[in-house]
């Protein structure tokens, strides 16, 4: 793991689990690319302020939500990684009301460096899983 992977990943968790959106939003190149189509609402890249928002959405339906890292990998120019998300659902999300359920949920993802900045993502979220955890 290249030490400045492995610091973006970290910084990643901190400013989500700090709740810091600036320092979140600062992590990403200003011509950010973003292909996660959850995360887009549209299919098509998205930059880096939608992917802020993105984040300040989920964390307004888990307020108490906790990101880690599992296990990653990375080279000089790409990171891969497993979050792992939990938190109690208190708000509205992906249109379900807030049911008051606790809920673990991942997401893999492969993202391209730019410096010490990300400057493209593709990830995939178990949203069957979550799906079931808010639903069952």
């Amino acid at each position: 793991m290249s030490s400045t992977g492995e610091q973006i990943v970290n910084r990643f968790v901190t400013t989500l689990n700090e709740r810091d959106f600036d320092g979140f939003e600062a992590l990403f190149v200003d011509d950010y690319q973003q292909h996660q189509a959850l995360a887009t609402n549209t299919g098509s890249p998205a930059a880096r302020h939608a992917v802020r928002t993105y984040y300040q959405d989920r964390i307004t339906a888990f307020p108490d939500m906790v990101v880690t890292a599992q296990p990653y990998l990375s080279t000089d120019d790409y990171v891969a990684v497993n979050f792992v998300y939990t938190g109690t659902h208190q708000g509205e999300y992906l249109g379900i009301a807030p049911t008051g359920r606790s809920v673990t949920f991942n997401s893999t993802d492969i993202m391209r460096l730019r410096g010490d900045q990300l400057a493209e993502h593709w990830g995939t979220v178990d949203l069957h899983g979550l799906l079931q955890q808010l639903t069952a």
